[in-house]
Formats: structure tokens, C-alpha cells, sequence
């Protein structure tokens, strides 16, 4: 019977890699040329951003933390969170769009979400603006939403919300397991307040 393993490494075999400084991203243009991701400030009129942002915070008296196994303990995140779900597609009044918005966490299914407030569909409608100019400027992937060559609109149906209250709460650099979304998911993310 044969045993594999590794052939011996030689000195000249291996791979010199040079280590290089990490890369800041501090400018739109910057993340566009490293990431697949586009960065725009200010997006929202400062009615509409003040208006959101206080109707978030309002809402958020109710939201909870999520809570996890993690190495044999349980774990709380550190903000409050809570999913939002389109009523329907923005298009027509097709409320279709609810059911399609289950959302799984942590392998389990969660409650169905609460529409979204009047404020988040108008700052909706203006995200999607936005996010369709920028995929309209590049190439689609094979698997990725709409068909490549196709005047395929992309519209948003869930928002996920974090309350953070304070500098001291913050989430570093981490992954979140999206799987679901299938490949190549469009993402759009909104910041408000500092």
C-alpha cells in the first residue's frame, strides 16, 4: 500500500511572496479601482437623511440584539438589528415581494419583517437610481442578477438595520455566511449619523 504526501520542498521551489503594506481605501475613486464596489457620499437630500435617520431611531427603541452559539458560548452582537421587507416592488402594487423576503439567521428562519417606513422607500428609490447607474457601467457576471446584455433593473425588497449606540459599539472586519443570496448579489448599504 502506498502512503502519498508531499514531495520534499525545495529551496528553489518555493514561492517568494513579498509583502506589501495594507492598501487604505480613502477615496470613491480608490475603492472603485481595488473593489468591485463604488462608494458615493451624501446621496440623500439632507431632509430626507435627517428624516430617516430619526424615524430609524425612533423604531429602534424595540429592535434587539442578536444572539449566537459561538465556541461553546453564546454570543450578543454588539447593536441592535432589524429587517425591513419592501411591500412590494416599487413597480406595481404586487405584494409578492413580503413572502420573498424571509430572511434566515444563524440557520434559522426569523419572523417576516416589517414593510419598510415611508421614509426608507423614498431613500429606496434614490439608492436604487444610483445602484442602476453604476451596474449599467459595467459588465454582469454569467450568474449574476439579470442576464448579461439585458436592460434588467435592479430593485430592492429587504433592508437589514443596525442601531449602534455609541463609539463604543462597532463590529470589526468580518464576513457575514450570505450564501443565499446566490452568486454575485447586488449589496446596497446606507450609512446615517456618524
Amino acid at each position: 500500500m502506498a502512503i502519498l504526501r508531499q514531495p520534499p520542498e525545495s529551496p528553489s521551489r518555493k514561492s517568494t511572496v513579498v509583502k506589501q503594506p495594507p492598501l487604505t481605501l480613502a477615496t470613491p475613486a480608490m475603492i472603485a479601482k481595488h473593489t468591485p464596489c463604488t462608494l458615493h457620499l451624501s446621496v440623500l437630500p439632507p431632509e430626507l437623511a435627517c428624516e430617516l435617520f430619526y424615524t430609524m431611531l425612533d423604531l429602534s427603541k424595540d429592535w434587539q440584539r442578536n444572539k449566537w452559539w459561538l465556541f461553546d458560548r453564546i454570543v450578543e452582537s454588539p447593536h441592535k438589528t432589524h429587517f425591513f421587507a419592501r411591500r412590494t416592488n416599487g413597480l406595481d402594487g404586487d405584494e409578492s415581494w413580503q413572502e420573498a423576503a424571509q430572511y434566515w439567521y444563524n440557520g434559522r428562519a426569523t419572523s417576516a419583517p416589517a414593510t419598510f417606513p415611508e421614509p426608507m422607500e423614498r431613500a429606496c428609490q434614490i439608492v436604487e437610481k444610483v445602484v442602476n447607474e453604476e451596474l449599467s457601467k459595467r459588465k454582469r457576471y454569467d450568474l449574476e442578477w439579470g442576464e448579461p446584455g439585458t436592460p434588467s433593473v435592479w430593485r430592492a425588497n429587504v433592508a437589514a438595520s443596525n442601531c449602534y449606540e455609541g463609539s463604543k459599539e462597532s463590529v470589526g472586519w468580518h464576513s457575514d455566511q450570505l450564501t443565499y443570496l446566490g452568486p454575485y448579489p447586488t449589496i446596497a448599504s446606507l450609512s446615517l449619523g456618524e
